[in-house]
């Protein structure tokens, strides 16, 4: 659960700038390097919504193509295409 112990300190940087925004923040999780059929990325999203949070539909699983592209391009986009697509709905993309 150490990665889940991260996000308390996002959501409190995100509320430290709302003040400062003239237009309302839209912030939303992005279920990343996730292990294929794991039952920890279920109980994780329910958790993260549960707070309160927005937690896209899109999973990105752990891909050895993309943690070895270090320096390198990434050609195919695989998941990462359908979460900018999500993302771009929430409007978080203009």
């Amino acid at each position: 659960m150490g990665e889940y112990e991260r996000p308390p300190e996002v959501w409190a940087a995100i509320d430290d700038v709302k003040p400062l925004r003239a237009t309302p923040l839209v912030a939303a999780v992005l279920m990343n390097r996730t292990v294929t059929n794991a039952n920890s990325t279920p109980m994780f999203r329910e958790l993260m919504t549960d707070e309160g949070h927005t937690v896209l539909s899109t999973t990105i699983p752990r891909r050895e193509p993309i943690a070895q592209a270090f320096g390198g391009p990434v050609t195919d986009l695989g998941r990462y295409a359908d979460a900018a697509e999500e993302i771009e709905t929430l409007g978080a993309g203009r």
